[in-house]
């Protein structure tokens, strides 16, 4: 079964007590989603093979993740710390941090 971006985003929400989603809005962490897969080509080029030469269309949230399921964990761990990033309740810088390592040891 394809994984859509939506799915990658309310996997995220779990660790972000969002679910049902009240607090972060798709726009919003679909701009993280996406960017995590920029930043993934630029660390990772090895799992772009054959896309290297053209752009990377951002996602919609009906879209399928054009990436093996391999890294579907690490972006959702990436928008999960990207969310916490920008949440000023206390706790939330170590727990991105923690999301972070996640995702580092992910790929």
């Amino acid at each position: 079964m394809p994984v859509t971006a939506q799915n990658l985003l309310d996997q995220a929400r779990g660790p972000l007590f969002d679910t049902p989603p009240a607090r972060w809005l798709d726009p919003e962490l679909l701009g993280f989603l996406n960017q995590g897969i920029k930043l993934l080509r630029a660390k990772r080029p090895d799992i772009f093979i054959g896309t290297l030469g053209s752009d990377i269309p951002d996602l919609v949230v009906g879209d399928t993740v054009p990436l093996n399921q391999m890294y579907h964990a690490a972006l959702s761990d990436y928008v999960t710390a990207r969310a916490l990033m920008k949440n000023s309740e206390a706790g939330s810088m170590p727990r991105a941090n923690a999301f972070f390592a996640l995702v580092g040891s992910e790929v």
